[in-house]
């Protein structure tokens, strides 16, 4: 008889134990847990050449706030991921109001400017580019402008398709000569029947262009710009020095 009588009180009050966890359960899930916001975001990846553009900022800032809920860890993943600098992210939502949010950043190697800026990534890829990214990396990739003839975006593309052949040697240069690299003030490809590319090199008031036709390596274009560099020490009148670069030679073209 007691054996009984307290295995049905054991048994009744698990019943109100688990009603009492059923209850409040509910009232979590009806009342506290949608009430709950994203009140703090994180990100990991961002470096100086992986910045996000001022629409993925402002858009990550419109989740504070937004119910927990409705932070969509999918969605978020998918809207990030759809911009140029970004190879893929992750997101991850921590109970009551975190977002953790990590990016693998794409690669820059140059920028090319024409009626846009657009950047090139080490994959290939290419993406107009924005301020704030541009600005970061106009002192650490080369930034190259595109002199097109004739202009539109098949040009363009072309343009820097065949540009880039030379961004090795603009990094090797920059790698083993930093000196010289540092003096460049301004790079441009022609997109005629050229196919050149002119270095505009500004050194103690004279200017100077080489103008390369063909992919050299770093170490030859460091060879012909100290060259003309001697040169233009002994130039008093000021005027623009032009040097034509060759694989294996170089001539001066007056001017």
């Amino acid at each position: 008889m007691l054996a009984g009588r307290h295995i049905r009180l054991t048994a009744s009050i698990l019943i109100g134990l688990i009603g009492l966890a059923a209850a409040g359960s509910i009232v979590f899930l009806t009342l506290v847990y949608p009430r709950q916001t994203i009140d703090y975001i994180e990100i990991h990846g961002l470096t100086d050449q992986a910045v996000l553009p001022a629409e993925a900022e402002s858009y990550l800032e419109s989740l504070r706030g937004l119910s927990y809920p409705d932070a969509d860890e999918r969605r978020i993943t998918d809207y990030l991921e759809r911009f140029g600098i970004i190879e893929s992210c992750s997101v991850r939502k921590k109970y009551p109001g975190s977002l953790f949010i990590t990016i693998v950043p794409k690669v820059p190697i140059a920028v090319f400017s024409a009626d846009v800026e657009t950047v090139v990534n080490s994959d290939g890829t290419t993406f107009e580019g924005y301020e704030k990214l541009v600005s970061r990396l106009r002192n650490t990739i080369p930034f190259i402008e595109l002199d097109q003839q004739p202009t539109g975006s098949e040009a363009v593309g072309e343009g820097i398709r065949d540009a880039l052949r030379y961004i090795p040697m603009l990094n090797e240069l920059k790698n083993a000569a930093a000196d010289i690299y540092n003096l460049i003030s301004e790079v441009k490809y022609g997109t005629n029947n050229s196919k050149a590319i002119t270095i505009h090199i500004t050194y103690i008031g004279f200017p100077l262009d080489l103008i390369l036709y063909n992919p050299i390596s770093g170490g030859r274009l460091e060879e012909a710009v100290r060259a003309a560099l001697l040169i233009g020490k002994s130039e008093s009148s000021g005027s623009l020095l032009q040097y034509k670069v060759f694989d294996t030679y170089m001539i001066e073209s007056g001017e």
